[in-house]
């Protein structure tokens, strides 16, 4: 779990650095709105489905090397759909952003913006991608492949 907060963090400060090194303000890339879709919807939309329950047993079981076994295929499963769903919040953040471009084209103080709002929902649909659903899936899988190593002769 130590391991998981350490490279989520490590790759927060990479990309603060490169954005910094360019001359920018790593502010820049905290958009609410956009956080709101891609952070709240993917987690409303899989615990309406699966339950707050087995989202929780999930990441559990991913963290947990002395746990039940049994739990690693339904949390297998879980991530599988977070994963669809997040990559559904960053198109959903797009094309949210896209029409508000569209709409404002008449203001063009609207137009950064929109375009910000629209960009940032895929940046933050492949962070948690790489922060979050790659390395429990894996950590998920690894478990599964030494349990079934354990139990070949």
């Amino acid at each position: 779990m130590v391991r998981i907060f350490i490279s989520l963090a490590l790759v927060l400060v990479l990309v603060a650095l490169a954005i910094m090194s360019i001359g920018g303000n790593p502010l820049w890339l905290v958009n609410l709105p956009t956080l709101l879709i891609v952070g709240v919807l993917p987690f409303l939309a899989v615990s309406t489905v699966l339950g707050f329950a087995r989202m929780r047993s999930a990441f559990s079981a991913a963290v947990n090397r002395d746990g039940d076994i049994s739990q690693l295929e339904p949390a297998l499963v879980f991530f599988r759909a977070f994963g669809r769903a997040v990559n559904a919040a960053g198109l959903i953040g797009l094309v949210a952003g896209l029409v508000l471009i569209l709409a404002g084209l008449d203001d063009p103080l609207l137009i950064g913006p929109n375009v910000a709002m629209a960009l940032m929902s895929l940046f933050y649909g492949g962070l948690v991608h790489l922060a979050v659903i790659i390395p429990f899936t894996a950590m998920i899988k690894n478990r599964i492949a030494e349990s079934n190593d354990r139990e070949l002769p």
